[in-house]
C-alpha cells in the first residue's frame, strides 16, 4: 500500500470520527469513507495530496456521492441532511454559458447538477473565493477582497481544479 493512501486513510478516519462523532451509524459512514479513500486514490492525480484525498472522501459521503449510483442510493437520510444546510447565495450565471456551444443537452444538464453539488461542498471563505473565480474575478481583487496573497490564491485555484478533476474522472468511470 503506498504511503499517499496510507495517510490519506488516517487521516479521513480522524475527520469523519470528528465529524460524525455521535452518529447513530457512525461505523457505515468510516466504512464509506475509507472505500472512497481508496477509490479517489485509484483515480487522482499524482500531484493529489493525501489531504486533499481525505477531505475529499468525507464531502463525498456527506453529499451521498461516495459511489456510482448503481451501488448505493441517495436515500432520504441525504435529503434531510441538505434541507439542514445553511442557504447559499445562489451564483447568478448561465452555467450553459460554461458548456461548448452546441453541446449536448443531458451533457449541460448533468454539468449544472454536478457543479451546483460540487459548488456546495465547499463552505466559508474557500467557497466565497470560488464562486468570485466562478463568475471570472481576477486574482488581484480575489486576494484583495479576502486578505489573502495571489499565490495563495493560485494554490486555491489547483486544489478547486485537482477537487473538480476527481469529481468529473470518478462520474465517468
Amino acid at each position: 500500500m503506498d504511503a499517499r493512501l496510507e495517510k490519506a486513510r488516517q487521516m479521513a478516519r480522524s475527520i469523519a470520527l470528528r465529524r460524525y462523532h455521535n452518529h447513530w451509524d457512525r461505523e457505515t459512514i468510516l466504512c464509506d469513507v475509507d472505500s472512497t479513500v481508496f477509490e479517489l486514490n485509484l483515480t487522482a492525480p499524482p500531484r493529489a495530496t493525501a489531504g486533499t484525498l481525505a477531505h475529499l472522501s468525507v464531502r463525498r459521503v456527506a453529499i451521498g456521492r461516495h459511489f456510482r449510483p448503481s451501488v448505493r442510493s441517495i436515500g432520504k437520510g441525504w435529503q434531510d441532511k441538505r434541507a439542514k444546510r445553511p442557504k447559499y447565495v445562489q451564483l447568478h450565471i448561465d452555467l450553459t454559458e460554461l458548456v461548448a456551444p452546441g453541446g449536448n443537452p443531458s451533457d449541460i444538464a448533468a454539468f449544472a447538477l454536478d457543479f451546483t453539488d460540487w459548488l456546495n461542498t465547499w463552505e466559508g471563505k474557500k467557497r466565497a473565493i470560488l464562486e468570485a473565480m466562478a463568475v471570472g474575478d481576477r486574482t488581484s481583487e480575489i486576494s484583495a477582497r479576502h486578505g489573502i496573497s495571489q499565490g495563495r490564491v493560485s494554490q486555491l485555484r489547483r486544489e478547486f481544479e485537482d477537487s473538480w478533476r476527481i469529481l468529473q474522472y470518478d462520474s465517468t468511470n
